[in-house]
């Protein structure tokens, strides 16, 4: 994180000492690169402080509430497309330009939320998520049984 975040802040200080320039200097250009490299270290922080909050008990009972969207990755990613394309797109409400970024966050996390409660939903009563079970039978090359095993069978089968 602390990487990452001082390139950020290196390329946001550039950013603002040049803002509304007709001709910024050329080499603003290759500012790009660290940009990019630092964009990698964030993410990357990011993902290893969410793996190490995990390993604590308390941290971790907090954040399972998560788990099922994970079991659900795959179909999340789509649906979340697809919500997006009906919220921003010109043939959906067109919100694209037209709301404030604030606005944009909370509709973005509003979406997530319900993509969670969904994903509880569906977990609760088939083995997988809907485009989870037809990777998984394309792979196997037969059908995926998609309702849960009975109680006691869990490790008939997996």
């Amino acid at each position: 994180l602390g990487v990452g975040g001082v390139i950020g802040l290196f390329i946001m200080a550039l950013n603002l000492a040049y803002w509304g320039m007709a001709s910024p200097p050329g080499w603003l250009v290759w500012m790009r690169i660290p940009k990019d490299v630092g964009i990698v270290f964030l993410g990357t922080g990011y993902a290893a402080g969410f793996a190490l909050l995990f390993q604590k008990e308390r941290w971790g009972k907090v954040l399972g509430v998560f788990t099922p969207a994970g079991r659900m990755a795959l179909t999340l990613y789509l649906m979340q497309s697809v919500i997006s394309l009906c919220l921003y797109d010109g043939w959906g409400l067109g919100l694209v330009g037209n709301t404030p970024p604030s606005l944009t966050v909370l509709l973005s996390l509003v979406a997530f939320a319900a993509q969670v409660a969904f994903s509880h939903w569906w977990l609760a009563r088939f083995r997988f998520g809907p485009v989870e079970w037809l990777w998984r039978s394309l792979t196997y090359g037969r059908f995926q049984p998609m309702r849960p095993l009975p109680t006691g069978a869990a490790g008939a089968a997996s």
